[in-house]
């Protein structure tokens, strides 16, 4: 009984450690109604959110699992009427179901320790998103981003509805500039293929001594109310491979 409860929990252990790496590997997803929990904040589908969700579950499940077996035992202790056998055993799967609850936290504690991602899957949110629609098709209103200020070699057009949020922004705020638009830089892979559409941009301060913490907070503001699709401050949460402190913006595109 102990090795058998080991082994569940070495394979909850096992299953943090290596989830990132397989969250990497995101494939089609047919729709199935299971799904729903692998929606991310973009309303797309990540394989990193359903890996994030089922995870969430095990540990729930495995401690669930644990605590009815050391209630189950104590039933067994109470109703064994002396006899030493059923004793014996009632103890045994106290002892077992207990150190598999101790172990669970234990790795748990021990993953946030080693990396803060592996439990919270912090490191996931920029992995590419799978969208049903044909990434390979430009949206077909594309348009100049004119006359917002675009860096020099990084694409100068998006679909009109990002176009006139965008607008809206560098009414209020013109510190700020377009690091990547339509068509993105062929040696740049970027993790969010709505980039490959024209339906997402890259903006940054053009001034890098304007990336204060109050002028990050206030461009962020104004970016949220105005309603895109899809708002990541990389300031603060950097996505796996990100090379430089950005706003990643994805609006609508139809093609």
């Amino acid at each position: 009984m102990i090795k058998i409860t080991v082994y569940l929990v070495l394979a909850v252990l096992a299953f943090g450690l290596f989830s990132p790496a397989l969250a990497a590997e995101n494939t089609s997803l047919v729709p199935t109604g299971f799904e729903t929990i692998c929606r991310n904040e973009g309303g797309g589908l990540a394989l990193a959110k359903c890996i994030q969700q089922i995870y969430i579950f095990s540990l729930g499940f495995g401690s669930l699992l644990a605590l009815l077996m050391i209630v189950l035992s104590g039933y067994r202790y109470m109703t064994a009427a002396g006899n030493a056998q059923q004793l014996q055993n009632a103890k045994d799967a106290f002892a077992a179901a207990f150190i598999g609850l101790i172990i669970l936290f234990i790795s748990f504690i021990l993953l946030y320790t080693i990396n803060p991602d592996l439990v919270r899957f912090k490191g996931l949110a920029g992995l590419p998103i799978l969208e049903y629609k044909p990434l390979t098709m430009a949206c077909k209103d594309l348009t100049n981003l004119s006359p917002i200020l675009v860096k020099p070699g990084a694409g100068n057009q998006v679909s009109n509805a990002l176009k006139s949020k965008l607008s809206n922004v560098w009414q209020q705020n013109q510190k700020w500039w377009i690091t990547e638009a339509y068509p993105p830089a062929p040696t740049v892979v970027h993790q969010d293929p709505s980039h490959y559409n024209g339906a997402a941009v890259d903006l940054a301060f053009v001034n890098s001594s304007d990336a204060t913490r109050v002028n990050i907070q206030t461009l962020g503001q104004i970016l949220n109310q105005e309603g895109f699709v899809l708002v990541r401050n990389e300031y603060d949460n950097p996505s796996p491979g990100s090379t430089a402190g950005h706003f990643h913006v994805r609006g609508s595109c139809p093609i």
